[in-house]
């Protein structure tokens, strides 16, 4: 199981974040808190955070369906991020894990990750197990380049109706972005479907062009943030 999440740096509410008090009380633990407070550049360190709990919540999702996204359960070990993080280069790769706390049937699991991030965004990935980062398939795209390049991306019935329309246009780009990396690795024609699990919208499947079944063996994970969107793709063994 995977799951990814991505903060696009440019977009206007990424600046300043880290000031806002209310906001690092109510997701961060103490240590992640103090651990953005000290850096040398807050908004980073926080969105780095930020996107390895909203990763690992992803997978904590999939495997017991009913986990609600209690952010400071989330706990990002900062040790290991203590390195690399402020140069916001154009390709820095970190890694590290989350530990799971009183969250009934995952209570102190890891979730390992891995971040790649930039001047411009912070892409993280979380894995259950120790899977093979290497392994995945990631794409990562803005919109902008996405319209240019591609042709339109036609949902069919069963995808939109998984498409809320509030995030319309986010959510077509990012499919067509993951049918890209189906067709990659070999996949041929495909939907990518999320199913009601009551009042909510479970996480995206893959599922054959009209097949009845979802694709035994694999795994997919999609997000969006302000211009950008991303998209990953695991082979489970």
């Amino acid at each position: 199981m995977i799951g990814n999440d991505l903060v696009d740096l440019l977009a206007r509410e990424a600046a300043g974040k880290s000031r806002d008090a209310r906001f690092v009380k109510r997701v961060f633990t103490e240590r992640e808190a103090e651990w953005v407070a000290r850096a040398a550049n807050p908004d980073r360190a926080l969105w780095t955070l930020w996107a390895a709990k909203e990763a690992a919540y992803k997978v904590a999702k999939k495997l017991r369906a009913g986990t609600i996204f209690a952010h400071s359960r989330f706990e990002v070990a900062v040790d290991s991020l203590l390195s690399g993080i402020e140069s916001g280069g154009e390709s820095t790769h970190l890694s590290g894990y989350v530990l799971v706390q009183r969250i009934p049937g995952l209570e102190r699991r890891r979730f390992p990750l891995e971040w790649t991030t930039s001047s411009s965004f912070i892409h993280c990935v979380a894995m259950d197990g120790e899977g093979d980062f290497h392994s995945l398939k990631v794409a990562i795209a803005r919109r902008d380049d996405l319209d240019r390049t591609g042709a339109d991306y036609h949902p069919t019935a069963r995808e939109q109706a998984s498409i809320t329309r509030a995030r319309s246009a986010e959510s077509l780009a990012v499919r067509r972005l993951a049918r890209a990396l189906a067709s990659e690795a070999g996949l041929g024609e495909v939907e990518i479907v999320r199913e009601h699990v009551g009042v909510e919208l479970g996480p995206p499947r893959l599922y054959p062009r009209e097949g009845a079944l979802p694709l035994a063996g694999w795994d997919i994970t999609l997000s969006h943030d302000g211009s950008m969107v991303a998209a990953v793709l695991a082979r489970c063994i």
